[in-house]
């Protein structure tokens, strides 16, 4: 697969990007020592094996398959130079690079350990990125040689990988672990992850972009759009998930992000149905905060739904998946398709006129209107209805079928779901103001999350690629005609 590409190695499954990430052995009796030289070291996006035990030296080595080991000289019950000779003496370790760190800063001492079988010498005090530096020079033929030599897996088998026990745990998306699977859409999964060098959990959110384009120059506008959806993503607001990382191949996106623990909105709305009106507005707050801050940077979302508002908690509201989402509908549009969900995406949308953020704001009014009533908006048992719905149905007012919601909620709702983008209510801003008007200052959301399960995505509908002639053929199933 080139330069990244799925690979084994030593008993991982590891998405390669870019540089081989060096598994480092670091033996040093200063404990500060130690700390300094993992941080940096993990910084950098290594896996680092430390102990103050130099007579564990080659034990070490062997059971972690390191591919470098930075090595003190003067330690007790075993000399650096004596760790030296046992690995040297072992037919498994005797290649491995090796650097000396030393505070013996004496000429005929840095000659000695050069001459004892050392690759490399550094005294004490040190720069650390010097240090990390000449360790990746020293360990990155061996890494690229064992991650290259590996067998690779196709990414469609990712998802069989990662349900086999022997390897759960075992999967990782360039430095991040990937724990388990939360979710599924048409274009990836998602996983509960972990980052080692942050020490945090993560959401990982793949998406499989042979799926989305086949042309030659994908490679070229993957990486672009990558890092406009990523930057665009970026944006720090507490109605939305942060984003920290993300990177690809010719065949694989992921997104790194926050990882809320709690539920989605969907499996609330499975649990529970229809939302006190008060907990409607506080929801509705919370996502279009969220849009406002977004579209005030030019950044439409393109899949909001149930399934992508998160509940902490710790009774946070975040709206997921904007790298995600604009990655997917930037690299498919050029292909005449359409990606989100039916039930929520506008009908300008369906008529292939186009997605701004008019569409999520039209998105917002169907969420709102499912948590008043407890119904989806446009919830046709096929495909079929569901477009036929959303372009030529009007839905009955929230209060025709839940008497008590307030009528300035009932006017907002309707008004975000009309089928004309311009008598839309024209900005999530907008949506905000009117809505703050309607609520409790006083009020947070504490909805109790007890009862409803963690998100799995399982409550929700998926987001998909359509077509225009596969929405044109739905229309005419439903009676619709072509449009």
């Amino acid at each position: 697969m080139g330069a990244g590409g799925w690979n084994s190695y030593n008993g991982r499954e590891v998405l390669r990007f870019r540089r081989a990430m060096a598994r480092i052995l670091v033996i040093d009796d200063d404990p500060d020592i130690l700390l300094i030289i993992e941080h940096a070291l993990r910084r950098a996006g290594h896996h680092v094996v430390t102990s103050s035990d130099p007579t564990r030296v080659a034990a070490l080595a062997l059971e972690h398959h390191v591919d470098a080991a930075i090595l003190d000289v003067v330690m007790p019950d075993m000399t650096g130079f004596d760790a030296l000779k046992t690995l040297r003496e072992q037919p498994r370790t005797g290649g491995l690079p090796i650097l000396f760190l030393s505070a013996r800063a004496q000429s005929e001492d840095r000659v000695r350990g050069l001459r004892e079988g050392a690759d490399d010498y550094m005294t004490k005090p040190f720069d650390v990125e010097e240090l990390v530096l000449r360790i990746e020079r020293l360990a990155g033929p061996r890494a690229a040689v064992s991650a290259a030599a590996a067998p690779s897996i196709h990414s469609a088998n990712l998802q069989r990988a990662l349900t086999e026990r022997h390897i759960t745990g075992q999967v990782y998306l360039g430095r991040y672990q990937a724990l388990e699977i939360i979710g599924e859409g048409a274009a990836g999964m998602v996983f509960r992850g972990w980052d080692p060098r942050l020490r945090r959990p993560v959401a990982l959110k793949t998406v499989i972009l042979e799926k989305l384009v086949d042309d030659q120059d994908r490679a070229a506008r993957i990486s672009q759009l990558l890092q406009e959806g990523i930057t665009a993503a970026r944006l720090s607001h507490p109605n939305l998930v942060a984003v920290y990382d993300a990177d690809a191949d010719a065949e694989i996106a992921y997104v790194a992000m926050e990882f809320v623990e709690g539920t989605t909105l969907a499996r609330l709305l499975k649990d529970r149905g229809a939302l006190p009106s008060a907990q409607t507005i506080l929801l509705g707050l919370g996502i279009a905060r969220g849009l406002a801050a977004a579209h005030g940077h030019n950044i439409v979302h393109h899949d909001v739904k149930p399934g992508n508002v998160l509940l902490g908690r710790d009774g946070s509201i975040k709206i997921g998946d904007f790298g995600i989402a604009h990655l997917v509908q930037a690299l498919v549009r050029a292909d005449e398709k359409i990606f989100g969900t039916v039930g929520y995406l506008p009908p300008e949308s369906l008529r292939g006129e186009g997605y701004d953020e008019r569409g999520d704001l039209f998105a917002l009014g169907a969420v709102l209107y499912e948590c008043a009533t407890g119904r989806r908006a446009f919830g046709g048992s096929t495909l079929a209805l569901r477009i036929y719905q959303t372009i030529g149905h009007e839905v009955p007012p929230p209060r025709q079928l839940v008497p008590e919601v307030p009528a300035a909620l009932d006017e907002l709702v309707i008004e975000l779901l009309r089928k004309d983008p311009a008598a839309r209510i024209g900005t999530a801003a907008e949506v905000v103001e009117r809505l703050t008007a309607m609520s409790d200052r006083s009020a947070r959301w504490e909805g109790d999350l007890e009862t409803a399960e963690d998100a799995d995505g399982s409550a929700s509908p998926k987001s998909n690629l359509y077509s225009f002639a596969e929405v044109s053929d739905a229309l005419a199933q439903a009676g619709g005609g072509p449009r």
